[in-house]
Formats: C-alpha cells, structure tokens, sequence
C-alpha cells in the first residue's frame, strides 16, 4: 500500500500522469521502484522497509518474468 497524495506529487512534478499511475497499482508500484533505485544510485540512505519489499518480489520472479530496468 501506498500513500496516493505524495506519489501524486512525484508524478506531477516530474510530468507523469498522475491520474494514469494511481489507477494501475502495478505501475504505480513500478514508478516506486523505479525512483528508490535511483534515489539508492544517487547515494540516498536505505530503507529498510522498500528493500524488504524489493527483496520479496526479487524472491516471487519466474524465469520469463518481464521486468523493466
């Protein structure tokens, strides 16, 4: 779960569609994904929370699972 106002905020600011990703959770979950990356590769401290969650879903992928990088 996450809370819809911040990630409406994030979408706006960075010219997302903010409407499109709150009503797709998977996408949603995937701009989450996709920003704490980058905060991790700019050198922003862990979380320890999104990583054990990061780490789940690592742990449930298939082989042939797509995945964007």
């Amino acid at each position: 779960m996450f809370a819809p106002g911040p990630l409406a905020e994030f979408c706006e600011f960075n010219g997302l569609d903010a409407a499109a990703v709150l009503a797709d959770e998977d996408l949603a979950c995937s701009v989450i994904g996709v920003w704490y990356a980058l905060h991790i590769a700019a050198g922003g401290e862990p979380d320890a929370t999104i990583a054990k969650r990061l780490a789940e879903v690592a742990a449930n992928l298939q082989p042939g699972d797509g995945v964007a990088h």
